[in-house]
């Protein structure tokens, strides 16, 4: 399937059983808690699939709704878990250190790699005990 097929089908799903989790979308908070256990398991599926197909904005989204919910079952927890691990893994390296307002060197660039790197295993592995 094409990827704008896939991003229509998708976003389409995800809007039908949560439209908080649609990027760009005013209303955050409409129906996150009212979620079956079901559902939740479907958007954090749909959270990795959009992961797999680079649409960062509709997973980070489908994370946020199932983390938000109430009686969350435990495969969406894990899934959400990953998902919020590769999240960290693929976004965009700083370019500039906040305290200083200098541009990092190579050196620091890769330590911040290595710490996000980090920071996502320790994630996985809480999600795997």
């Amino acid at each position: 399937l094409a990827r704008s097929q896939i991003e229509k089908e998708l976003t389409m799903l995800v809007s039908s059983m949560a439209p908080a989790a649609i990027p760009g979308n005013i209303n955050t908070e409409a129906g996150s808690s009212k979620l079956t256990q079901v559902e939740q398991d479907r958007l954090a599926e749909a959270s990795r699939i959009a992961l797999k197909h680079s649409m960062l904005g509709l997973a980070e989204g489908c994370v946020r709704v199932v983390t938000k919910a109430r009686n969350s079952s435990l495969r969406a927890k894990i899934w959400c878990e990953y998902t919020k691990a590769e999240l960290m893994l693929r976004k965009d390296d700083k370019e500039v250190d906040k305290k200083t307002g200098m541009r990092l060197n190579p050196v620091q660039k890769r330590s911040l790699n290595i710490e996000r790197r980090l920071e996502c295993l320790k994630l996985l592995d809480r999600a795997m005990i």
